[in-house]
């Protein structure tokens, strides 16, 4: 059967994905340039596509509807059922199957478990068959078991499927996961065996369904994750229900990329960071409501760290995050995101001050700057924008934390107006941004962004 009249065959959404694909293939001087493609062959017929091109389509082939365990997730997974690519690319044509084989992240980036929407999912036999394929490679792997399910069910297919991975634990150099009770206890039953053979993991995702909590073995499986040697970068969504872990267990010293879903006071905030020498980007996020009664945290008396590598900094939590650049010195720094998501210390004045002696003491370079306060004032803001450093940050944008966009947009356009009234800054311009939802004022806007007249 030729490669034509197979796609005819196995038509429909594998069709509309290759067709996109392509279209994104073209349009990527980037990539011809690193697969050393002749431009002229993206515009071939796919039966004459090289080979590289043919297995970029085919790693972009795959489910992108498994639910981001992450604000910023680690990658993407396969995620393997008898219909869907990779599987299906076998069916096609000796090339297809041949360029499948060899092209490794098909078999070695693995999703299965339990979706809410999807209780049938990859296999056990189909999980083994890609294990399999993938020889000795490097696994990246990710499981799901649906939180929907009942404590006393029988064993999920996820904690098969751990079980299966274990078997290649050696080879294990990134785990997602998101445990409930029957993954909790098979993930502590295997570390128990394993005898240190989880000694490459580098990346770690992992997050807790609700109501797990009276599980005894959730902090000795979590302090084993987190203590090994091998972690370079880690997600943790760690539940407001887990009041007692010691978040002094997290490696920050050794890890490169720290990304955690945690409530943390400032001291807290303050002391872990100041361990973070290695980092060069760190997330660290409250899940709390607005409604939530909140402690005023306390004004730690620290010296000021330097953190030499650190380029991205994201902060949101009950409190003022501007008080934390009080404490650091971060001249590599690039990226700056804080959000206050407290409801009290509106008419605290100190932050664009604070702010100022930042930037003189780093010298820091910044290309992006976001502030998302929920009780922002306007006089606040024209304090900032009155900083001389703050005008070379290429984007620059201010807004309320509030998501209703009714009353976050009169906010917004009143803001705008009363800085360009000013005349003492460039101008500033209002838009809305199609990734968060939310209206910002500032400068920087780029062309996908509507900008509010």
């Amino acid at each position: 059967m030729s490669t034509n009249n197979s796609l005819e065959y196995n038509d429909g959404q594998l069709q509309y994905k290759v067709v996109g694909l392509m279209k994104r293939a073209r349009a990527s001087t980037q990539f011809l340039e690193k697969a050393g493609a002749d431009s002229r062959a993206v515009r071939a017929g796919i039966n004459k596509l090289p080979d590289e091109i043919l297995a970029y389509i085919f790693e972009g082939c795959v489910e992108q509807e498994i639910p981001r365990l992450s604000p910023q997730p680690f990658r993407s997974y396969l995620y393997p059922t008898v219909g869907s690519p990779p599987m299906l690319f076998l069916q096609i044509c000796r090339r297809w199957r041949e360029v499948a084989y060899s092209t490794s992240s098909l078999w070695t980036s693995l999703s299965g478990g339990e979706i809410y929407w999807d209780r049938s999912g990859p296999t056990i036999p189909a999980m083994r068959y890609c294990l399999d394929r993938s020889k000795r490679a490097p696994l990246h792997l990710r499981l799901y078991s649906s939180p929907s399910r009942h404590l006393d069910a029988e064993p999920s297919r996820a904690s098969e499927m751990l079980w299966l991975f274990a078997t290649e634990i050696s080879r294990w150099r990134s785990f997602s996961v998101a445990f409930d009770a029957g993954l909790v206890e098979t993930m502590a039953a295997i570390l128990s065996c394993s005898h240190g053979q989880v000694d490459r993991l580098e990346e770690l995702e992992v997050s807790f369904h609700p109501g797990i909590m009276r599980i005894q073995s959730v902090p000795s499986v979590l302090s084993s994750l987190l203590s090994l040697k091998s972690l370079q970068r880690l997600y943790l969504n760690y539940s407001l229900e887990f009041t007692t872990f010691n978040f002094q267990l997290v490696p920050w010293s050794r890890l490169n990329e720290i990304l955690i879903q945690a409530r943390f006071s400032l001291d807290e905030c303050v002391r872990y960071l100041s361990q973070c020498s290695s980092a060069s980007r760190i997330s660290l996020y409250s899940a709390d409501s607005l409604g939530d009664f909140v402690r005023l945290p306390t004004w730690p008396c620290l010296p000021i760290t330097t953190l030499p590598k650190l380029s991205s900094l994201t902060l949101a939590q009950r409190w003022d995050a501007v008080k934390v650049l009080e404490f650091f010195d971060l001249p590599s720094l690039r990226h700056l995101s804080l959000k206050m998501n407290g409801i009290y210390e509106i008419q605290n004045n100190r932050q664009p001050f604070i702010f100022k002696r930042f930037l003189e003491r780093s010298q820091c370079a910044l290309d992006h700057l976001t502030v998302l306060n929920v009780g922002i004032l306007i006089s606040n803001v024209v304090e900032y924008f009155k900083i001389p450093a703050l005008r070379s940050i290429p984007r620059v944008e201010f807004s309320s934390s509030l998501d209703q966009e009714d009353v976050s947009m009169p906010y917004i356009l009143r803001a705008r107006a009363h800085l360009n009234a000013q005349h003492s800054f460039p101008r500033i311009y209002a838009w809305k941004c199609p990734e968060t939802g939310k209206c910002y004022f500032g400068w920087g806007v780029k062309d996908k962004e509507i900008e509010i007249q």
